[in-house]
């Protein structure tokens, strides 16, 4: 499996790229979208994480800790 590294992360993040932005699956995203863990905007193109939902997930799970 090749791992991409992005520099400067977009402001909002389809599934696999949020993915990446956390360090996990594609299934976890989903999951934590399932559980109400993160919360994804409409943008008229699907489901994109913002970034700054994405960092409010890490500050508040020191587990997850950047």
């Amino acid at each position: 499996m090749s791992v991409t590294r992005i520099d400067g992360w977009p402001g909002a993040m389809t599934v696999q790229t949020a993915a990446l932005y956390l360090d996990c699956s594609s299934r976890t995203v989903e999951g934590l979208q399932e559980k109400g863990d993160l919360i994804p905007i409409d943008t008229g193109f699907g489901k994109r994480f913002t970034k700054a939902e994405l960092d409010r997930f890490l500050d508040a799970r020191p587990e997850w800790s950047r």
